[in-house]
């Protein structure tokens, strides 16, 4: 997972990680690590669609990681494992992406697919795949879009525990680090400003704005619904016939 993954970068077990679905990063986890040098910051959040928490926790935990980033995020990285693609991670990536971040996050954003092993090292094999699935799925065609329709915003990594006891590891594990430093290299820091939480507020403001305006419509096409169905009883009534006499009484 995530956490996995941002221990391999690191070099050194900081986050809490586990191969359950259910995330074991929690509030009181530890969320950043910055190498000696201060060429590096990594921060871990807490996951989307595998945690406890009730979301409103989760988008506040985001939040509040990403204000210990003052200078901004360079790369935010959206963690999923191969073969694993829901409608509930969809719909929270959306979340996420159009409300949370907001549209500016967009080109700080790479995806990294983890239990990828069969892409490690075959560029051409793995841009095959991301075209394959965005045809077949429309899951992973939406996720391909967020990041521009490129495939070189993808991550792919085979990051196994190291006591798992599979085969070659070390190997394994080196690799895909080598693939996540390069990654981080790659990126246009000239070009890409840095995602920063002035950002974030502001996505949230226009957001909370765009929700007023919808709930204002609904209101409005309520009232409308309301009195046309007001109308529509009292001209019934009007074009009612009058009941009939009553019948003669017995002599």
């Amino acid at each position: 997972g995530k956490s996995s993954l941002g221990n391999l970068i690191a070099g050194r077990c900081i986050f809490a990680s586990s191969d359950a679905t259910r995330s074991v990063t929690n509030l009181d986890s530890v969320f950043r690590f910055e190498a000696e040098d201060s060429s590096l910051v990594l921060l871990d959040t807490i996951g989307l669609g595998d945690t406890e928490l009730a979301q409103e926790q989760v988008a506040a935990s985001i939040r509040d990681v990403a204000l210990s980033a003052p200078d901004g995020i360079d790369i935010l990285l959206y963690v999923l494992q191969y073969g694993r693609i829901t409608d509930d991670a969809i719909a929270r990536l959306i979340y996420l992406t159009d409300f949370l971040w907001g549209p500016g996050c967009l080109p700080n954003l790479y995806v990294a697919v983890t239990c990828a092993s069969r892409f490690m090292g075959a560029p051409e094999e793995a841009a095959e795949w991301i075209k394959r699935q965005a045809d077949m799925n429309w899951r992973f065609k939406h996720i391909l879009s967020l990041v521009g329709n490129d495939p070189r915003r993808f991550l792919f990594v085979d990051n196994p525990d190291p006591a798992s006891g599979e085969p070659d590891v070390p190997r394994r594990r080196a690799a895909s680090r080598d693939a996540a430093m390069e990654m981080l290299v790659r990126h246009p820091r000239s070009s890409v400003p840095p995602f920063s939480h002035a950002t974030m507020q502001q996505a949230q403001m226009m957001a909370a704005a765009e929700h007023e305006e919808l709930e204002r419509r609904r209101r409005e096409v309520r009232e409308l619904e309301l009195k046309e169905a007001l109308l529509r009883k009292s001209a019934a009534a009007e074009v009612s016939p009058p009941p009939p006499p009553p019948p003669p009484s017995a002599p």
